[in-house]
């Protein structure tokens, strides 16, 4: 997918570009061939206790880092993440490229006791994990670059919503919003650029478990 994306940005010349997702990490989970002996070996020097879980109501909580497989996939990803940007540095294309760092859920640390086997990642401190409405359910990470930014880097404790995307990429590529759509989200381009905290007090949103159930209602919705 990396080389598909570089292979795009030499076609593409000076078009504009948006949105770039990898599979990784996901499940199934399979070792990167390149990079599974590393972990392998990193995994027998620190000597941990792969039998740390906790019960999580109807789940099991894996407690420790232990899955090379899946330590495995996370490299070649950050590997190819370096790779992405150093082609958009040699192009000329970084500074004028806003990047957003960010994930859909928490890290796979929760599953069901009827699994019959462990998750394969830990998210420690946090609570629980994908799938949960606890911290670690719903905490990513997110890292952003702002095109043309001159700041220093910085960290702000300040919750967001994956619903902010939306309004902030089109503030910061020049897109005025009409004044009769209204967004779900809030610009967060005060709060990157001049570290202004955001007028919101709560954050609301549903989680629909079964897709099918949410697109039979969409269609009721539609048809009523």
């Amino acid at each position: 997918m990396t080389n598909e994306s570089i292979q795009f940005l030499t076609l593409s010349k000076n078009l504009s570009f948006f949105y770039f997702q990898f599979y990784s990490v996901h499940t199934p989970i399979q070792p990167n061939k390149k990079y599974i002996d590393k972990f392998n070996k990193k995994l027998k020097q620190l000597d941990i206790d792969e039998t740390a879980v906790k019960k999580e109501g109807k789940g099991i909580t894996t407690l420790d880092q232990h899955n090379a497989a899946y330590a495995s996939m996370l490299f070649a990803l950050d590997k190819n993440i370096g790779k992405l940007v150093k082609n958009l540095k040699e192009r000329g294309l970084y500074e004028n490229t806003t990047l957003v760092f960010t994930s859909d859920n928490g890290g796979l640390s929760t599953l069901s006791k009827s699994r019959n086997h462990k998750a394969p990642t830990s998210v420690l401190p946090l609570r629980a994990g994908k799938g949960w409405l606890y911290e670690g359910g719903i905490r990513v990470p997110l890292l952003i670059k702002p095109s043309h930014y001159s700041g220093e880097a910085r960290s702000s404790a300040e919750p967001i919503v994956g619903h902010d995307f939306y309004p902030t990429l089109l503030s910061m590529a020049g897109i005025e919003v009409e004044n009769n759509i209204i967004l779900d989200g809030i610009d967060l381009s005060p709060l990157i650029h001049e570290n202004k905290s955001l007028e919101r007090v709560d954050l609301f949103w549903h989680y629909q478990k079964d897709l099918r159930l949410l697109v039979l209602q969409f269609v009721w919705e539609i048809g009523n």
